[in-house]
């Protein structure tokens, strides 16, 4: 995945899994969560499930700047890319690729 820059994983349904077992715990070092963003779910999952997923992420043992990257950067990131100005608001900027 590494090699590929705009392909991301979105935690949507299997944060429990992908941050709390060994088998994902491999997965997310060896994919870097510089490719992971943060997925809530929500409206389709339950707000209950939506808090047990950020639990389940927040209690990774994860240091803090790969928590910011799931849970900010990286879709700060993508979003910027894409023109969208995230300091202002979201206003799309003119950008010719």
């Amino acid at each position: 995945m590494k090699r590929y820059d705009r392909v991301y994983i979105e935690s949507t349904g299997i944060s429990c899994i992908l941050f709390n077992t060994s088998m994902g715990r491999s997965f997310v070092k060896s994919v870097g969560t510089d490719r992971i963003l943060y997925g809530g779910g929500y409206p389709y999952l339950r707000l209950r499930q939506v808090i047990k997923n950020l639990n389940c992420i927040e209690s990774s043992g994860l240091p803090r700047r790969d928590l910011e990257s799931i849970f900010y950067e990286n879709a700060t990131y993508l979003l910027r890319d894409m023109g969208i100005d995230v300091e202002n608001g979201g206003e799309i900027e003119n950008k010719i690729n």
